[in-house]
């Protein structure tokens, strides 16, 4: 690890960044992408110096590592909070792919953290494919009833012929970048955050993936996602077999529970989850860009696509207290009721903080940001109005709102977060860091038609409808507003 300590506002803010551009040519990326790297080091920590720290010289701390295929580079400080006027450059610097990923976090007097990152590799396996590989057609010949397949686990030396396998299915349009990027994948699997299962037919290709994706080291969930089938083979019950070999893998690495982001613009992969077990949380609106589709579909957009988030409990799910905001108290309880969950639930909450802990990151292939709420302190409201008019700014065209519901504060930022658009989205059990997460939504001039989201259920329904009303109530209450104000 790479540490660099500057202190007092005179220190030399370019001197980090120049380390760093080194450390990432000398771990094999390019020049010009280490240089694009460097602007935003030296942003981030001129940022740092430039904040009141008190009656204290200024401290900044900056901490570079490689990890599981990437380059993380964080910038420590301890100034005031860092979501105040200054995070508009670094979010529109993400946009402009001076780095992959930047992540936003103000813990209040124990600091403020921003952490960016780069892919090591660079071998985008997309230029070669389209050379050696063909997008297969919507009349692709079904393979025969009773062709050979054998269902196994995939070993990290096969993540080019998954990319193989997806540029068959999707061309360039897959939503997860990295899945074209062999090396990627393969550290992943490496580090212990990706367990994939494969389908292979008798001549040796991958015609079906799966796998179970862990978001950090020793998290007790996991996404059960990246669910690929060839179009030959879509009638073979492969995804069924990866599904099998998932669960077994879950079992063995003592998960409590999967989750699953279905597509809407078909109800196949919803059944296949439903079949296994998993059940419907929410709707996420506008997740998806207009343009991504799959071969064999009928499933030409003109507005963004949404996703089902499904999730299966597994065996060992704890019983858990969860503080919900007094207008999602019988929403929550229906939804944990339908996926056999204990829930205690209480709406009698209060910030137990004055400072909220927050995180703020922007997906740039989506378009998308999430605004994750660890805790909601009595600053919550001030602080989400400085996140979103930054976001909007950056022109996102969805935000999600997740609000950890183990922290009392939740109870109490429900109130505060209508005012901005936001309505429900989900409940996502186990995906805060002790606690269930409840997710808000709001679209940016995104038109989203609920009669475009195909579900496959009548609770699917029932959701998708409670969102709908959601927005509806969320859009009077703020019309209202504006007239009395």
């Amino acid at each position: 690890m790479l540490v660099i300590q500057l202190t007092g506002s005179e220190a030399p803010a370019s001197v980090p960044g120049g380390a760093i551009f080194e450390l990432a040519v000398d771990r094999g990326i390019s020049s010009a992408r280490a240089r694009r790297l460097r602007v935003m080091v030296d942003e981030l920590v001129h940022l740092a110096q430039l904040r009141e720290h008190g009656d204290r010289p200024a401290e900044v701390t900056v901490r570079a590592w490689t990890e599981r295929g990437h380059l993380y580079v964080e910038v420590n400080d301890h100034g005031i909070p860092v979501f105040e006027d200054d995070t508009v450059i670094p979010h529109e610097l993400v946009r402009l792919g001076y780095a992959e990923f930047i992540e936003l976090h103000s813990h209040g007097r124990e600091g403020n953290v921003a952490r960016c990152s780069l892919h090591l590799s660079e071998v985008d396996a997309r230029g070669e494919l389209a050379d050696r590989e063909q997008v297969l057609s919507e009349d692709a010949a079904e393979a025969e009833p009773e062709a050979e397949l054998h269902a196994r686990a995939m070993l990290p030396s096969e993540c080019d012929a998954l990319a193989r396998l997806v540029y068959r299915c999707y061309g360039y349009d897959y939503p997860a970048d990295e899945i074209y990027y062999p090396e990627r994948m393969s550290a992943l699997i490496d580090g212990g955050l990706m367990h994939s299962a494969v389908v292979c037919n008798e001549a040796g290709e991958l015609v079906a993936h799966s796998s179970l994706t862990l978001a950090r080291s020793g998290a007790r969930i996991a996404e059960a996602g990246k669910l690929v089938v060839d179009p030959r083979y879509r009638s073979h019950g492969l995804a069924r077999m990866v599904a099998t070999l998932r669960l077994e893998r879950a079992a063995e690495l003592g998960l409590l529970g999967l989750w699953t982001e279905c597509v809407s613009n078909h109800p196949f992969s919803q059944k296949n989850q439903r079949k296994l077990g998993a059940r419907e949380t929410g709707v996420f609106m506008g997740m998806l860009p207009a343009s991504v589709k799959m071969v064999g579909l009928e499933n030409e957009a003109e507005e963004r696509g949404s996703l089902i988030p499904m999730y299966l409990p597994l065996a060992g799910s704890p019983a858990r207290e969860l503080y919900v905001p007094e207008r999602y108290r019988e929403l929550i309880a229906e939804i944990a009721e339908h996926l056999e969950l204990e829930r205690k639930l209480t709406t009698r909450g209060a910030p137990a903080a004055e400072e909220s802990r927050m995180a703020v990151s922007v997906n740039r292939l989506l378009n998308v940001a999430v605004i994750d709420v660890e805790v909601a302190g009595a600053d919550f409201p001030e602080r989400l109005e400085t996140h979103m008019d930054h976001l909007y700014d950056m022109h996102v065209s969805s935000v999600y709102l997740d609000l950890h519901l183990g922290d009392p504060g939740s109870a109490h930022a429900g109130d505060h977060v209508a005012g901005h658009g936001f309505f429900f989205s989900a409940l996502l059990p186990e995906s805060g860091v002790v606690s269930d997460v409840l997710r808000l939504q709001v679209h940016n001039h995104e038109h989203i038609t609920p009669e475009s989201i195909q579900l496959a259920t009548d609770w699917g329904v029932r959701l998708l409808t409670r969102c709908v009303e959601d927005r509806a109530r969320v859009l009077e209450e703020s019309r209202r507003r504006r007239l009395e104000g």
